[in-house]
């Protein structure tokens, strides 16, 4: 991670590997935000890959592999044009599915009802799938369940749910979440997600971005996938959901895990290091240190996605697929870091400071002079309704900026005017 900035680089649309990046550049050709791209793509490559491998941390635990996108964009910005583009092709790859196997029998990859009861049903029956929804703000109901949405995210063991037939567990399920909001619902659900310290952290386990270009003309639906593209891209999928179904149909227990080379482990371990440093206390990070200190585990997991999508579930992780996925989840630090910034707020001594200040120059405009009395000075504070004891506090902190200086003359404090450095515009 650089240093700390409110100015986020941008987007590394290139870092993507092979064909994702092929796709990347034919849907961020003009004004379409790269970012609004890269994040509902990173979700789909999460939805084609996670069924069929996991991947292997250096001290030998196993994790899935994956990517959750949440996109905040307005009206406008073209997001739910990229997600049809980027879902169509797997749309109809389960429609052609179906048409060719058992009427009764459904691929629910795709999670519709978003309630914590039918995301259970679903995955007990069919225990590879994504809720994948462009209409995030109507979710708000079920991101109170936010420690099963955790468990379920993470791959972890429900052993006795309540579900719609009764008690059911879920065990080596596999399950993605990309949430498209609007910025004034993700301003009433950030709440509900994590964002604050102490809370579930579900939404640690998203990479996260705020899109905020508007496309005018009509220009997101003149974006497509060149012939090419498009063809590779359904060969893509078509291979991958194959196999997912496959290990589902056979009942496997036990995915792939994928090991790190030994550079790659190398690299996650200072990725590791650096995320512990920049989490601590002190760090200019450290309002967001929890987001960073599963910054490790996104980049691990996403890279395992991006292995299994251009190499298949066989196999070690190489570190320049380690690399490109350390580059995306940096950019994400800091676009997550520049979301959840909010400035200092003033103390009284810092509010006092600035009305103190402006009265000062009021002084010296009207009067031309540059020199009073410190007792003068406090009286007169009184009008502003600061008294004594707060006057003193703020002309400390004027001093400390070099607005003011107290010089004695006779036994008597003066305060002396020594160029106006405006504590805070007026």
């Amino acid at each position: 991670m650089q240093n700390h900035t409110l100015t986020i680089p941008r987007y590394p649309s290139h870092i993507f590997p092979g064909l994702l990046c092929e796709i990347m550049r034919c849907l961020t050709v003009g004004s379409v935000d790269a970012e609004m791209v890269g994040t509902q793509l990173m979700a789909m490559v999460s939805l084609l890959t996670q069924g069929i491998a996991d991947v292997l941390w250096p001290n030998g635990l196993t994790s899935p592999i994956g990517a959750n996108g949440l996109l905040v964009a307005p009206s406008g910005s073209g997001k739910t044009v990229i997600f049809k583009i980027l879902s169509g092709p797997i749309e109809q790859y389960l429609m052609d599915r179906h048409a060719e196997s058992d009427a009764d029998r459904h691929l629910d990859f795709f999670i519709e009802d978003a309630t914590r009861e039918a995301i259970i049903q679903s995955l007990h029956g069919w225990p590879v799938a994504g809720l994948f929804t462009d209409e995030a703000g109507q979710i708000k109901g079920l991101l109170r369940n936010g420690s099963t949405l955790v468990k379920l995210l993470d791959g972890s063991p429900i052993r006795n749910s309540r579900a719609s037939t009764g008690r059911v567990a879920l065990f080596g399920q596999r399950f993605s979440m990309l949430l498209l909001e609007q910025p004034e619902v993700f301003e009433t659900t950030k709440m509900l997600l994590g964002a604050s310290k102490g809370g579930v952290g579900m939404i640690n386990r998203f990479f996260v971005a705020q899109a905020s270009g508007v496309v005018s003309g009509g220009a997101t639906h003149q974006r497509s996938l060149s012939t090419e593209v498009k063809n590779g891209y359904v060969t893509k999928i078509r291979e991958l959901l194959d196999a997912t179904i496959l290990h589902i149909d056979n009942n496997i227990k036990e995915r792939p895990a994928l090991p790190l080379s030994d550079a790659a482990a190398r690299f996650l371990m200072s990725i590791v290091d650096e995320a512990r440093r920049n989490s601590g206390q002190g760090s200019p990070w450290f309002y967001i240190s929890e987001y960073i200190s599963r910054h490790a585990e996104r980049v691990l997991r996403l890279a395992g996605a991006f292995h299994v999508f251009e190499h298949g579930a066989v196999g070690e992780i190489s570190l320049e697929t380690l690399q490109r996925a350390a580059t995306l989840g940096e950019w994400y630090v800091e676009a997550f870091a520049q979301m959840m910034y909010t400035p200092p707020k003033l103390t009284q001594a810092e509010v006092d400071a600035s009305d103190l200040e402006y009265a000062f120059r009021q002084y010296h405009r009207t009067t031309g002079v540059m020199k009073l009395r410190q007792s003068e000075a406090r009286s007169r504070s009184l009008n502003l309704g600061i008294t004594p004891v707060r006057f003193n506090k703020a002309l400390a902190v004027l001093c400390n900026v070099g607005v003011v200086r107290v010089v004695i003359e006779r036994n008597i404090p003066w305060l002396e005017l020594s160029g106006f450095q405006i504590y805070q515009n007026r």
